[in-house]
């Protein structure tokens, strides 16, 4: 009785199939689903089986490539003024679109600079977004040709050996600019419409200090050794950055509220410092060599342990 039941029940369930599947064969739309989801598994699973085989290969010529061009002096040079130029303009014109078009009030040093990312303050936000992503990663090859030109310099000079200064302002100067960079990305992706988990507010302070220790480290270095970059220049960049952050900190301690011209003042600070730092590196121009008013006084009076030594930036 119990195998003839399943006999039958496999008949019917058979008969079943078989009606159900006659009828979806004959559906064009059900065919055409089905023959589209067979192609693209089948396309699927064909680029990835390539990729896979062929993704090392191509990982290694971008890194190859890139490496080559964040080295070359003319393509850093280019990219690093360009992008430069590009924030100073859009920068400027956001403002301005801020000011006059905004649902609220805008006025520079008064409003955060945050506030030119929020759509009540200013109604085009998509380019300051759009501003901020693009310089983060125009200034990347800096971070890198910073790194590689100061690496150069100690292995290219035997009487360095020892110079452990400059390898920690190398180091500290890579560390900073690249923070900078992630910073200004961060802050493009993340508006302050778009605060999620607060990483707009660790992205905007990302930029100020990695600009602040920047400016710190390559002022140190400016100071240290004999650069072709005047050395009261070099003294600007250690005192301004070290007041600006040692205020903030000093101040942050007792709960003081800042005013957001603080904020104005100290990023602008860095910010032309920084700018200005670069100019000096790329300018080919001899207007600038030979200008360190106070080496004579430094480098025989506090480093004459040492011979002295002229740094090169290209």
């Amino acid at each position: 009785m119990l195998l003839t039941f399943l006999l039958k029940l496999l008949t019917f369930l058979l008969k079943n199939v078989k009606k159900t599947l006659s009828i979806k064969f004959k559906d064009s739309k059900f065919v055409g689903k089905t023959t589209k989801i067979a192609i693209f598994i089948y396309v699927a699973t064909f680029l990835l089986k390539n990729v896979k085989e062929s993704l090392p290969f191509l990982l290694k010529n971008v890194k190859k490539t890139l490496s080559i061009k964040f080295k070359d002096y003319k393509f850093v040079g280019k990219t690093t003024k360009w992008a430069i130029f590009f924030y100073a303009t859009t920068f400027l014109i956001c403002n301005i679109i801020a000011m006059y078009f905004g649902h609220k009030n805008y006025i520079p040093f008064l409003n955060i600079i945050s506030h030119l990312g929020v759509n009540d303050f200013n109604p085009l936000t998509d380019i300051f977004d759009f501003l901020n992503i693009t310089t983060g990663l125009s200034l990347m090859p800096f971070s890198f040709y910073l790194l590689h030109i100061i690496n150069t310099q100690v292995e290219e000079n035997q009487i360095i050996k020892n110079y452990k200064t400059m390898r920690i302002c190398g180091y500290v100067a890579f560390c900073s600019s690249l923070t900078t960079n992630i910073g200004f990305i961060g802050v493009g992706i993340f508006s302050l419409d778009r605060n999620i988990l607060g990483i707009h507010d660790y992205s905007a302070a990302m930029i100020l200090l990695g600009l602040t220790f920047l400016a710190f480290s390559m002022g140190l270095l400016i100071l240290r050794y004999q650069v072709k970059i005047p050395s009261l220049f070099g003294i600007f960049g250690m005192l301004s950055s070290f007041i600006l952050l040692f205020v903030y900190l000093a101040l942050k301690n007792i709960n003081f509220q800042f005013s957001p011209i603080y904020e104005w003042i100290w990023l602008l600070s860095v910010n032309f410092w920084s700018w200005i730092f670069i100019f000096y590196i790329f300018n080919k121009s001899n207007i600038f060599i030979n200008h360190n008013i106070i080496h004579s006084f430094i480098t025989e009076r506090k480093f004459n342990r040492k011979k002295k030594f002229e740094f090169e930036f290209n």
